[in-house]
């Protein structure tokens, strides 16, 4: 919508329901809007491309329940279930 009304810049902001007296609020360019593009739009490339694979950043969050944890996933269950996605990790093939 920024882009077909012609602003420079947009201001967002995110409200959490566990703090709602503190929004995040983001000032997003021209810039940043086409970067967010790119990467979505590279993003739905990799799947339709069927290109599906392991996180670079794998933590507890993301890979608890995935069915390829146990048999199929590269890294280790001291990876996999981490609290923290830092720092990433190397693939291992």
């Amino acid at each position: 919508m920024a882009e077909a009304n012609g602003v420079a810049s947009v201001r967002s902001a995110y409200v959490f329901l566990e703090r709602p007296e503190a929004p995040l609020i983001e000032v997003l360019t021209a810039a940043d809007i086409a970067a967010g593009r790119a990467r979505i739009e590279s993003l739905v490339g990799d799947i339709r491309d069927g290109r599906f694979g392991p996180p670079e950043r794998p933590h507890h969050d993301l890979c608890h329940d995935c069915p390829a944890r146990e048999r199929l996933c590269p890294h280790d269950r001291e990876l996999t279930g981490r609290p923290d996605s830092d720092p990433p990790v190397a693939i291992l093939s």
